[in-house]
C-alpha cells in the first residue's frame, strides 16, 4: 500500500505539471524565458551588420538616404535602393548610445516579442490546443537562426509576421477588420526595414484569395490588400524604384551564399524540419473537423519557401508554430488513442522532464544575466588586428576584401578607404562585380588576374582561413606584405612600408561604433 501511495503522489505531482504547462500565462512567461537563454548563450556579430550601421550613420548625417553608394571602389548599380535603411537607423542609434549591450538587448527583445506575438496568435488559433507549450517551444527554437546572430534585419520581419497572423485570425474568426485594417501602416515600416515585405504580400494575397474561394471577400479586405501593394510609395525610391528592385532581388541566384541554399543541403536542419512537417500532415490526414483553408495554405507555402531556401525557415516554424496546433492534436489523439495508459505515462514523464529543464536553464539564464561577458559581441570571424592596422596609419586607397569582411572594413575604414564589396549584394553590387571580386583572389589563374587588374585596388585584405596559399607568391612581384598577424595578411603595393608583424591578439577597439565619418 504505502508502495502505492507514493506511486499515486507521484503521479498526482506529474498531472498538476501536465496542468501548469498548459497554463496560458505560464506559456507567455516561459517560452520567452527560454528563446532569451538561447540567445544570451552567444552573440556573434553578423557580417552584415557593419554596413546597415554605416547606412543609419550615413543617412542621420545626411538628414535624407542617399541613392548613391559611397563606400565601395568597384562598380555599383546606379540607383543604391537600399530597401533595409530604417533598419540600420535604429541599429544605429542603439550601438551609437549602448554599443555592443543594446545590439544584444535589442535582439533578445526583438525574440521575445515575436515568440509572444505566436502564442497570442496560436491561442487565438485554437484556444483548445492541449500541446501548445511543448510545440510552440520546439518550433521557436528551431527557428533561433532568425535571431542568433546580432542583429539582422529580418528580426524586424519576423515579428511583424506573427503579428499579421493575429490580425488575420480575428478577422477571420470573428470578421473583426479593424486589426487588419491598420496593418498597411505595419506595411510602410515592414517596407523600409527589410525585404520580407514581399512575404507579407504574399500573405495578405493568400487572405484574398482564401476569402474569394470561400465566398466572403469583402470590400475592405480588397482595400486592405491594394494599401499593402501601394506602401513602396512611402520608401525613398517609389514604386518604379523599388518594386522591380524586389523582384529581382527574390529571383537573384546567390550560389555561394549558404543561406540561400536548399534546406537538405543541412542535413541536421532538413531531418528536425522534416520531423515537425509529418507531424502536421499526419494530423492533416487524420483530422476529423473542419480544415480551415487559410491556415492550411500558409503552412504549405511557408513550407515550401523553408525547403527552397535555408534562410526561410524561421518563416515556416513560426506558421506551423500559429497554424499547426489543431493538426498537431490530431495526430496526437491518434497516437494516444492507441495505447492509452503508455501515452498516459510517456506525458507524465515528459513534463517532469520539461519543468526539470526549465528550472535548469532559468538557473543558466541568471547566471548569463549576470556575466560581463554576455553583452559584448564575438568579433572571431572578423580581422580586427589587420583593419585596426590600417586605420591606425591614416592610409587612404582602395581595399581587395572578401565577401564576409567587407562590411567590417567598410564601417571602420570608411571614408580613408573604400572596400571592393560587402554583402549588400542585391542592393548595391552587381553580379559582374561580386564575381570579379572572388576572381580577384585567385591570381593564379588568367580571369583572375585580369580581375584584379580591372580592380586596381592600393591594399589587398587575405584572411589566414582563406590562405591556402603563400600571398606575396600568389599575388606577383607586384605586391608585398604589409602587415600580418594570426588572422589576416594585409598587401600593398612593391615600394610600401616595411612589415609590420604580430602574434598578439588585438581586442576589439572602444570606439568600435564611433565612425568617421
Amino acid at each position: 500500500m504505502a508502495t502505492m501511495s507514493v506511486t499515486e503522489k507521484f503521479e498526482q505531482l506529474c498531472d498538476r505539471l501536465r496542468s501548469l504547462l498548459k497554463a496560458p500565462l505560464f506559456i507567455l512567461w516561459a517560452i520567452p524565458l527560454i528563446i532569451t537563454w538561447r540567445l544570451l548563450i552567444s552573440s556573434p556579430a553578423d557580417p552584415d551588420l557593419f554596413a546597415r550601421v554605416a547606412m543609419g550613420r550615413l543617412t542621420l548625417s545626411l538628414n535624407y538616404v542617399p541613392l548613391k553608394d559611397p563606400f565601395a571602389f568597384t562598380p555599383t548599380i546606379p540607383t543604391w535602393v537600399d530597401h533595409e535603411w530604417l533598419s540600420g537607423v535604429v541599429f544605429y542609434l542603439i550601438a551609437a548610445g549602448l554599443g555592443d549591450a543594446g545590439l544584444i538587448i535589442l535582439k533578445v527583445a526583438l525574440a521575445s516579442l515575436s515568440v509572444l506575438c505566436v502564442v497570442a496568435a496560436s491561442q487565438r488559433y485554437s484556444p483548445e490546443f492541449a500541446g501548445r507549450f511543448v510545440w510552440i517551444t520546439l518550433c521557436v527554437l528551431h527557428a533561433a537562426a532568425a535571431w542568433t546572430s546580432t542583429v539582422r534585419c529580418q528580426a524586424f520581419t519576423y515579428l511583424f509576421i506573427p503579428m499579421l497572423y493575429w490580425a488575420m485570425i480575428e478577422y477571420r474568426r470573428e470578421r473583426h477588420i479593424l486589426p487588419l485594417a491598420l496593418s498597411p501602416i505595419l506595411a510602410i515600416a515592414w517596407v523600409n526595414m527589410h525585404g520580407g515585405y514581399a512575404l507579407g504580400c504574399v500573405l495578405i494575397a493568400l487572405l484574398v484569395g482564401t476569402e474569394l474561394i470561400e465566398r466572403r471577400l469583402s470590400r475592405g479586405l480588397l482595400a486592405i490588400a491594394a494599401a499593402w501593394a501601394l506602401a513602396p510609395i512611402f520608401t525613398p525610391y517609389g514604386l518604379t524604384e523599388f518594386v522591380p528592385f524586389l523582384v529581382e532581388s527574390l529571383g537573384m541566384r546567390r550560389p555561394g551564399i549558404i543561406e540561400w541554399l536548399p534546406l537538405h543541403s543541412d542535413g541536421i536542419a532538413f531531418a528536425l524540419t522534416v520531423s515537425l512537417a509529418i507531424s502536421i500532415v499526419f494530423g492533416i490526414l487524420t483530422r476529423r473537423q473542419p480544415i480551415d483553408l487559410f491556415g492550411l495554405a500558409v503552412i504549405f507555402c511557408s513550407g515550401y519557401c523553408a525547403f527552397r531556401h535555408i534562410r526561410f525557415l524561421p518563416f515556416f516554424m513560426i506558421t506551423a508554430a500559429v497554424f499547426g496546433g489543431p493538426y498537431v492534436q490530431a495526430a496526437f489523439d491518434t497516437l494516444l488513442s492507441l495505447r492509452p495508459r503508455l501515452a498516459t505515462a510517456t506525458l507524465r514523464s515528459g513534463a517532469l522532464v520539461c519543468i526539470t529543464l526549465i528550472g535548469v536553464g532559468a538557473l543558466h539564464l541568471l547566471v548569463l544575466i549576470a556575466s560581463p561577458r554576455t553583452y559584448k559581441l564575438n568579433y572571431a570571424n572578423f580581422p580586427v588586428g589587420a583593419v585596426e592596422w590600417l586605420r591606425s596609419t591614416q592610409t587612404a586607397g582602395r581595399l581587395l576584401v572578401d565577401f564576409n569582411a567587407g562590411s567590417y572594413a567598410l564601417w571602420r575604414l570608411y571614408p580613408n578607404m573604400k572596400v571592393s564589396v560587402d554583402g549588400r549584394y542585391e542592393a548595391c553590387y552587381p553580379e559582374e562585380t561580386v564575381r570579379d571580386n572572388a576572381l580577384a583572389f585567385r591570381p593564379d589563374l588568367a580571369v583572375g588576374r585580369a580581375a584584379l587588374e580591372r580592380f586596381e585596388p592600393t591594399h589587398i585584405l587575405v584572411q589566414r582561413s582563406d590562405d591556402a596559399m603563400n600571398p606575396v607568391t600568389a599575388f606577383g612581384n607586384g605586391w608585398r606584405v604589409v602587415y600580418r598577424d594570426r588572422d589576416a595578411v594585409v598587401l600593398g603595393q612593391s615600394g610600401a612600408a616595411e612589415t609590420v608583424e604580430t602574434t598578439e591578439v588585438v581586442s576589439v577597439p572602444g570606439d568600435m561604433w564611433n565612425p568617421r565619418f
